[in-house]
């Protein structure tokens, strides 16, 4: 199957780089693809423990941005969203007709336990699109 349309989330961590990798690879073979990187950032205080400022969502989308690049592709659309990672995620596939999200199995966030991670989870279960899974 090709995708025409990919989301993929970054944190800035270097599983969520990798996740950024196999996206490019995903789109390799279809010319009019479409990449785009996604990143939640909350403000000081606010109610998102574990997600990034707003300075360091930046950071972490260059670094992403760059990664895309150099692997030969071109620029990806970027996304930052105030909120949640799982919920940034989820609005910026269904607002773009994504048919594939391409996620970290864990992140900077806090390690749970063996399996994935808290953000992979939900949007595994809430995705109108395929999900893919990136191993560390």
């Amino acid at each position: 199957m090709s995708y025409t349309t990919v989301v993929v989330g970054t944190d800035g961590s270097t599983s969520s780089l990798v996740a950024v990798d196999r996206a490019v690879a995903q789109l390799a073979d279809t010319a009019e693809a479409q990449l785009i990187v996604v990143c939640a950032y909350c403000p000081a205080g606010s109610e998102y423990d574990g997600t990034l400022t707003p300075r360091a969502a930046q950071e972490a989308v260059r670094a992403a941005v760059a990664r895309v690049v150099a692997a030969g592709a071109p620029e990806p659309q970027t996304e930052l969203v105030e909120g949640s990672a799982h919920q940034a995620l989820l609005s910026v596939a269904e607002a773009q007709s994504a048919d594939l999200i391409v996620l970290a199995k864990r992140g900077l966030g806090p390690a749970t336990g063996p399996g994935l991670g808290s953000v992979p989870s939900v949007v595994i279960h809430r995705a109108g699109c395929d999900v893919l899974v990136v191993a560390d």
